[in-house]
Formats: C-alpha cells, sequence, structure tokens
C-alpha cells in the first residue's frame, strides 16, 4: 500500500505507521472527524502524515504542498478495514460485483437471452439458464460448459419447480434472476384472436415472471439479498395496436416490477423492468413480416414505418439489452430499484 501511495501521489513525501507521540494530535483529530466514513480536512506538517495503525481502518492521505515547511492540509477518506487501492478502483468499474454472482436466465439459450447469459460469463458470474428448445439448450451446454443449463417452460409450475430444485443442487443458491422469457403472441385484431393464443402469450410473458420470482426470493433472502430483472417492451408503455396480448403481458410486468420492487426493498432486494424497442433479430423479423401482410405493404416500407416511430431512426442489438442488464446487477446498480428503463431508442409511439 505504501509503495502503491507513493507511486501514485509522489506529493506525498513519506507515510509514518503506528501511533508516535508526534502524530496522536493528529490521529486524535482523525478519530473525532472521520467517523461515518467522511472526508475530512486535517492540518498537519507534510513529514508528519500517518496511518492510525489501530486496525479500524485505513486512511488516504493526500498533501497540499510537500516543498513548503507551513502546515498544509491532508484530505482523509475514511474507508472499511481490508480497503486497498485497486479495491477503490472499482468504482469506476461498471462490471464491478458480477463476478460469481448466481444468476438464473429464463430462455437463455437463444435470442436476447443468450447475449445476456454470454454478458454474464464474460463478467464470471456463475449463470444457469433454462429454455424450452432442447436444440438451443444441447447448443448453449456445448458452448459454455461453465455454465449450468436445464428444459424449462416457465408458464409451468411444476416445471417452474423442478427447474429451481436442480439450480439450487448446481448453484448452491441464487444472487440474481433475470426474467427473460417471453412470446410474441398473435397479431390481429381483437375480434380475431383465438383466446387460447392469447393466454399462451399471458401465461408465458407475465404468470411465468410470477412463478420463477415465486421460487426466486426465498434463494435471494438467503443470500441477503439480490436482484430481479423482468423484461418488459416498450409496447408496455405505448399500447400497441393489433398485438394485444403482447402489450398487455409487458404492461403487466411493469406493474409486478414496481410492485414487488416495494414489497421487496426491506429485504434488500432490487427489482427493475427492461423495456427493449425494436430488437434486431429473427423475432423482429416475423413481426414486421406477419403486420406488413397484414396492412398489404411491403416488409421495407413496414420497417421503415417502425423506424419512423424512433428518434434515433434506428433498431437496438441484443447486445444493448445485455448491456443494460449486466449494469443493473453490478454494485454500479445498487441504488436502481423499481425502474422501467427504455432500451429503445426512444420509441415515441408504436
Amino acid at each position: 500500500l505504501r509503495t502503491a501511495m507513493m507511486e501514485a501521489r509522489p506529493s506525498v513525501k513519506r507515510l509514518v505507521t503506528g501511533t508516535r507521540s508526534s502524530n496522536m494530535a493528529v490521529l486524535r483529530e482523525i478519530d473525532k472527524r472521520a467517523s461515518g466514513g467522511r472526508a475530512c480536512r486535517i492540518p498537519v506538517d507534510p513529514d508528519e502524515v500517518s496511518e492510525t495503525g489501530d486496525g479500524a481502518g485505513m486512511a488516504r492521505l493526500l498533501t497540499r504542498d510537500p516543498r513548503s515547511f507551513t502546515p498544509c492540509f491532508c484530505l482523509i477518506h475514511w474507508e472499511d478495514t481490508g480497503m486497498t487501492m485497486a479495491a477503490g478502483a472499482e468504482r469506476f468499474n461498471l462490471a464491478a460485483g458480477l463476478a460469481g454472482k448466481r444468476v438464473l436466465v429464463t430462455a437463455g439459450a437463444g435470442g436476447i437471452g443468450l447475449v445476456i447469459a454470454e454478458h454474464l460469463i464474460h463478467h464470471q458470474a456463475r449463470v444457469f439458464v433454462c429454455d424450452v428448445s432442447k436444440r438451443a439448450i444441447d447448443g448453449f451446454a456445448k458452448h459454455y460448459p461453465q455454465a449450468g443449463c436445464a428444459m424449462a417452460d416457465v408458464s409451468s409450475e411444476a416445471d417452474v419447480d423442478l427447474l429451481f430444485t436442480v439450480l439450487k443442487q448446481e448453484l448452491g443458491g441464487l444472487d440474481a434472476l433475470v426474467n427473460n422469457a417471453g412470446i410474441a403472441g398473435p397479431t390481429g385484431g381483437v375480434e380475431e384472436i383465438d383466446p387460447a393464443e392469447w393466454r399462451r402469450c399471458i401465461d408465458v410473458g407475465l404468470t411465468g415472471q410470477f412463478l420463477c420470482a415465486r421460487r426466486a426470493v426465498p434463494l435471494l433472502k438467503a443470500a441477503g439479498g439480490g436482484m430481479i430483472v423482468n423484461m418488459s417492451s416498450a409496447a408496455g408503455r405505448h399500447g400497441y395496436a393489433f398485438r394485444t396480448p403482447y402489450a398487455s403481458a409487458k404492461f403487466g410486468v411493469i406493474g409486478f416490477t414496481q410492485s414487488l420492487a416495494k414489497e421487496l426493498g426491506p429485504a434488500n432486494i432490487r427489482v427493475n423492468a427492461i423495456l427493449p424497442g425494436i430488437v434486431e433479430g429473427p423475432r423482429m423479423d416475423g413481426v414486421i413480416r406477419e403486420r406488413a401482410a397484414q396492412l398489404e405493404i411491403s416488409v421495407e416500407a413496414m420497417e421503415k414505418r417502425y423506424l419512423e416511430r424512433v428518434s434515433l431512426r434506428r433498431m437496438v442489438s441484443p447486445n444493448d439489452v445485455a448491456a443494460m442488464v449486466s449494469f443493473l446487477l453490478s454494485d454500479a446498480g445498487r441504488n436502481i430499484s423499481g425502474q422501467s428503463i427504455g432500451v429503445d431508442g426512444n420509441v415515441e409511439t408504436l
């Protein structure tokens, strides 16, 4: 630490460790002023700066003018025992705190969920994914043998119960849940929609989040707190003509998120929703094709209509969404809860 501080701040001429009598007045003033982790300024001789040496904490010492013989000010910032210069630098790392985190990503073997899982694996989180596609699960297991995976339909209570049994055996607990699973649902006028398709869309996109949160929360509480990120959509903010099942599910996700944030906050569990906009990929391609067919216009014209409703005039990528998830799960997001965060280029309407 002494070497690191000397290299970082050549203005500190020397550090005196311990409690020499010449430093006792300074030490008493530090003890008086530095309680509660606040910074304070103490008048000292530059040759007599000191760590307390009493094991209660660590002082960062910065002198104003080491060349003068007149007293200068020493900036003291009291930090927890064991704090190092390297750990202090973690304040500037937006991925700090992800390493070792036990995270479940639903529908995590393909699409946006896969990209989220890849981001978290890159940051050394302990990732477990579920998916309804055996092919996707097999591919994920092959490419990421260090992560866990299982088949599960989040709309099935029995599947979710089994999923959490396997997850607990493999990870030993849980620090974060990413409720990513959802389906596009049918496209059509309300009088044309099959009730079975309506129910399926709501079951996967909303009830599935409830079923997973219901099993995740006891594990998060046992861990001393944690995070839940629920995937909503710009459709959950603006409404979406001819996509009423999907928009209804996504509006429900926002209400679910805000309610859980209030309910779980005292247990140190943060809950947020992400609202992606037009995300490039196969699912959005299919949505545009279906809507174009319904309006009897070309796919190109339909895509142009979509982008004209986005202030930045472009789609977002799965990486954009995954980066926001990583941020919310990291230490950088420690005081963000109850929020519905758009990652959409500012969708103005749908």
